[in-house]
């Protein structure tokens, strides 16, 4: 099966279901968003598990994932407001990551996966778009939101 979009085109293939990266991201994708699931658990008594920036204690500005943490709690308590306010990409990054779950789950279950063929040239934009738009996001830090509010109650 093959879809053509935009000069690339996405194709079906069959493999072995627990070779290639699925597994990893998906156990590390779950991970993640068990994590963001129970932080506030910690965050509550005063314990952050996380150790701290290093970027920020040699600097004192935030570095360019300062805050995706916090981020991704709040997204995954529906606390979109906040989540926007410390890390603006996070909840998308937070979707991504939901997707990129489902989908590994899928693959492993199903022992297909999706490949997607694009030009070199295309390929090369996105990872630029990501580049920019992760620096905008960190200028937004710097310049805008700083750190957002605190996790830990007051």
């Amino acid at each position: 099966m093959a879809v053509a979009v935009a000069g690339s085109r996405v194709v079906l293939v069959e493999s072995d279901r627990l070779k290639g990266k699925e597994p990893l991201v998906l156990a590390g994708g779950l991970g993640v968003l068990g994590a963001s699931a129970v932080m506030p658990i910690f965050w509550n008594q005063g314990i952050t598990p996380i150790p701290p920036c290093i970027f920020h204690t040699i600097t004192g500005q935030p570095c360019p994932f300062c805050g995706a943490t916090r981020s991704f709690v709040w997204t995954a308590h529906g606390q979109l407001g906040a989540a926007f306010q410390v890390f603006p990409i996070g909840p998308i990054m937070f979707l991504a990551l939901v997707a990129a779950v489902v989908y590994c789950a899928w693959a492993i279950a199903t022992g297909k996966r999706l490949k997607l063929v694009v030009p070199w040239r295309l390929e090369q934009a996105f990872y630029i778009s990501l580049l920019v738009i992760l620096g905008l996001n960190w200028l937004s830090k710097l310049l805008f939101l700083g750190f957002g509010p605190s996790p830990f109650p007051s």
